[in-house]
């Protein structure tokens, strides 16, 4: 029987008459962890003499280790020359909610490191029970597995929000990081090294160096410049921490420009869409480069289009196809609408009485009319025209059920 930690004891105190042999086969029950896993995180070895003080700490090393929330034991014992040998059957209860794993460690390839890792110790892998025992687990383990390597150092295990999937990553790196103190690039052509070293200099130089969070950086900054220019398939395939010293590093990155990109065809992917009025809006020039921040207004400039219509959430994703013998770049942009909201009624507050009225009779939306969104947004701005001692203006926009229609509070 499965038994949680707080009764683990009790399951072990059964077990107490065990005599002194040889440990020769472990199984493992209730866990989707390999016998060869829980062995190394139990702390036995196969071959060990045991007894029933050795398998209780087993227990404990288990549910310590934060993979597991209950663990007891079960054994059978064979008589033979050399003495008893037992047969151990641990039965888990595996930790189920699990986290991502980063390592961080400079100057490594993290594939390369967690095919080393997971062979030394088959419970290490890219996700990890969110419970501060595997965390410390984790730590202890890859700072061991650093040391038998020839890189001995002390690691701290930091969490993270992952943006881009929207949940929680715990990354490993070293306790003590080296200082940013110069930049160096090379492959590149389009940019000048000074004005690529100023795009990133006051977030990056003088700050602790991780190769993670530095490729963070230059990804997140580089990147813009580069595809505003059409170069859509720059990539850095390397970065390297280069030691001016003990506490210091020069990071050398290496650019992979490629070629400038002009715009194709524009396919937009949608139900009952105004296509025509969309593509005028978005004003898109076939054979131009392709500037991918013009680009990106252009989307939404099409958003507009929509939200005029009532469609307030609408959202463009554009999909990139490349074709490398005409250099051409076709973008197929997957619209949703979303829901259609209506007006319902307006209410302007902080204003004169006479401003009010003023405010109140250039408002040209019925109730029930499709949600304007940009119509809103200019309105505002005439509405200042009037009042100009108002600086400012707080938006309070609900939707009333049934139909959606939404209420704009303004308050001046």
């Amino acid at each position: 029987m499965m038994l949680p930690r707080a009764l683990l004891a009790v399951a072990l105190t059964a077990c107490a008459a065990l005599a002194q042999g040889r440990l020769t086969e472990v199984h493992v029950s209730g866990s989707t962890r390999a016998a060869a896993a829980v062995l190394t995180a139990s702390g036995l070895r196969l071959g060990q003499p045991i007894t029933a003080k050795d398998l209780e700490a087993a227990c404990h090393h288990l549910v310590d280790s934060g993979f597991f929330r209950g663990a007891s034991y079960r054994y059978q014992s064979k008589a033979g020359p050399d003495g008893l040998s037992y047969s151990v059957n641990f039965e888990l209860m595996d930790e189920t909610t699990l986290v991502p794993v980063v390592l961080d460690i400079p100057n490594t390839d993290q594939d390369q490191l967690w095919t080393k890792f997971k062979a030394a110790d088959p419970l290490l892998d890219r996700q990890m029970p969110d419970t501060d025992g595997a965390q410390h687990y984790y730590q202890q383990a890859l700072e061991d597995l650093l040391a038998k390597s020839g890189n001995p150092q002390p690691l701290i295990a930091k969490r993270e929000a992952d943006l881009g999937k929207g949940g929680i990553v715990v990354v490993f790196r070293p306790a003590n990081l080296p200082k940013l103190r110069q930049i160096a690039f090379e492959g590149n052509h389009a940019f000048d090294a000074a004005t690529l070293e100023r795009a990133i200099h006051i977030v990056a130089v003088g700050q602790d160096y991780s190769d993670r969070e530095f490729r963070v950086v230059v990804e997140s900054n580089l990147t813009p410049m580069y595809e505003e220019k059409g170069y859509l398939k720059v990539a850095f395939p390397k970065i390297v921490a280069v030691p001016l010293s003990k506490d210091a590093v020069l990071a050398a990155v290496t650019i992979q420009e490629g070629q400038v990109w002009k715009m194709g065809d524009i396919q937009l992917i949608g139900d009952n869409l105004p296509v025509d009025q969309m593509l005028r809006a978005g004003k898109f020039h076939k054979g131009n480069v392709a500037n991918w921040k013009q680009i990106l207004i252009s989307l939404d400039d099409m958003r507009q289009v929509l939200r005029a219509d009532g469609y307030l959430s609408a959202a463009t994703q554009p999909n990139r196809i490349f074709h490398d013998a005409t250099g051409d770049v076709d973008l197929r942009i997957d619209v949703q609408r979303g829901a259609r909201f209506y007006f319902g009624s307006l209410e302007l507050q902080g204003l004169s009485a006479k401003d009010n009225d003023k405010a109140q009779e250039m408002w040209e939306l019925r109730p029930g009319a499709p949600m304007d969104g940009p119509y809103l947004d200019e309105y505002v701005r005439s509405v200042f025209g009037i009042v100009r001692a108002k600086s400012n203006v707080n938006r309070e926009i609900t939707v009333r059920q049934p139909g959606n229609l939404v209420d704009v509070v303004l308050k001046f």
